[in-house]
């Protein structure tokens, strides 16, 4: 029997000025790494695909000796950058061969791993992906949609509202709701607050007391004294012992100026206190009804207190004058 033959389809070739726009296509898609992009809509969200990932997309941070520092969970200890302390879980920049890392107030994580600006948002059940600590829906993170990736409130406080203001240290004027938790905030509670959006997360969501002040470097470091290692000191009840600089007897409770770090301290008379923890000058003025920050005693409506007023921190005459 004779073979059937099979008649062949003619080729089309495209005209030269659209294979041109072809290739040059392809070439743009092949510049941004390929691949078409998935929908945004919500997926479940997926275990973390391994903690110390370098961020692709962001500049890469390096220690001293020029590694590239990996984001990862770090073990405690201290910033080797500003000497903060570093809590046991703690998301840092680290570079294992110099046994160096950076905690995340020197170097902050703004971006996901492909380099994202993280947004503050509502999660969707899953797991962060810092610490791998499973969350619930509608938990409070810091978050990249298009990527399914979060930091909860642990490895990143929120910093942010999430119309994307910077919140600030705020006195509750009125009882409220926490926007993170959803717990009940009584007045005069201190809060993390965006004033233009009126939205807020507690003390338990995001610490604004003077025990966290110590993991933080203040914004204006500078005028604040340092204690014999280097680390930047804060005003801090102190416990009973005698002052680092000149010996002297310290009651407990007493106002110097601290490095919890170290358990290091300065006395009135070596350090006075004229800054409050974040370094603010601080201004004689009349005070609203509250405590003290320095010895917890309570303060009277327009009682004269030495006061930072950005930061809703004071102390009393006695801790002032005392010195």
């Amino acid at each position: 029997m004779a073979a059937a033959v099979v008649a062949e389809q003619p080729v089309i070739m495209p005209e030269a000025p659209a294979a041109a726009k072809l290739l040059e296509r392809l070439d743009e898609v092949a510049a941004q790494g390929g691949g078409v992009a998935e929908p945004a809509g919500a997926q479940p969200k997926q275990s973390p695909a391994g903690h110390g990932q370098e961020t692709a997309g962001a500049k890469c941070p390096q220690c001293p000796a020029g590694h590239g520092l990996v984001c990862t969970v770090g073990d405690a200890g201290s910033c080797d950058a500003c000497g903060g302390i570093v809590r046991q879980g703690q998301l840092v920049f680290e570079c294992r061969a110099c046994n160096y890392y950076v905690c995340q107030t020197c170097q902050p994580i703004e971006q996901c791993k492909k380099g994202h600006d993280l947004q503050t948002a509502t999660a969707v059940a899953g797991k962060c992906d810092g610490c791998s600590r499973t969350l619930k829906t509608g938990e409070v993170v810091m978050d990249c949609r298009e990527c399914n990736y979060y930091l909860c409130r642990v490895c990143h406080p929120v910093t942010k509202c999430p119309t994307g203001h910077t919140l600030g240290k705020w006195a509750s004027q009125a009882p409220g709701i926490c926007d993170s938790c959803s717990k009940a905030v009584p007045k005069g509670s201190m809060v993390m607050d965006c004033r233009r959006c009126n939205w807020f997360v507690c003390e338990a969501c995001h610490p604004t007391s003077k025990v966290s002040a110590q993991f933080r470097v203040p914004e204006v470091a500078g005028v604040l004294p340092r204690c014999s290692a280097g680390h930047t000191m804060q005003p801090l009840g102190a416990k009973a012992g005698s002052c680092n600089g000149c010996g002297k007897l310290v009651k407990e409770k007493e106002l110097v100026m601290s490095c919890a770090a170290c358990n290091w301290y300065l006395c009135g008379t070596c350090s006075p206190v004229v800054h409050c923890p974040e370094g603010h000058d601080l201004e004689a003025e009349m005070a609203m009804a509250g405590r003290c920050d320095g010895c917890a005693r309570k303060v009277q409506e327009n009682e004269s207190v030495m006061q930072c007023r950005k930061c809703n921190w004071y102390i009393c005459s006695t801790c002032h004058i005392r010195h």
